[in-house]
């Protein structure tokens, strides 16, 4: 009977990793979907987004990313008549990295935070993360999340 108690123990271990592989699974490929459905729709409008790199493994860091670049990219577009965004994504040891630019009017005369950024920015602090906007050369937004939080 010791047997079976250990595979039994051994099933259950088992079934709890599939569905948290499952769980991940699926949060991971709604984000990519997003995206992929983002980049779709700005394409139809005549708007370029362009990917370096992918969504990290980590699905809450992952979703609040996703979420980053639909409001940088929709605003990149409203108030900044952008044609063309570039998205970056890396990770190392120590954690991830997105950069998003465009080559929309930018801020000449500074900017006004709204809703949005407050938004993203948000997403970001929750990470324990860095949030930073450079008005020149170009308009980019730059993240980074420690790994591990």
């Amino acid at each position: 009977h010791s047997s079976e108690a250990i595979d039994d123990n051994v099933l259950v271990s088992n079934v709890g990793c599939l569905f948290e592989n499952m769980k991940r699974s699926s949060v991971l490929s709604t984000a990519k979907d997003d995206l992929a459905s983002l980049r779709k729709t700005f394409f139809s409008i005549g708007v370029h987004i362009h990917f370096d790199g992918d969504l990290p493994d980590d699905t809450e860091i992952s979703t609040a990313f996703a979420e980053i670049i639909h409001e940088a990219v929709t605003n990149a577009v409203r108030h900044g008549f952008a044609t063309e965004v570039s998205v970056h994504l890396q990770s190392d040891s120590n954690g991830y990295c997105l950069d998003i630019s465009d080559n929309g009017h930018g801020a000449p005369d500074g900017m006004i935070e709204g809703r949005g950024i407050d938004g993203m920015r948000s997403r970001v602090i929750a990470h324990n993360g860095k949030f930073i906007i450079n008005l020149l050369p170009c308009f980019t937004i730059s993240v980074t999340v420690p790994k591990g939080d």
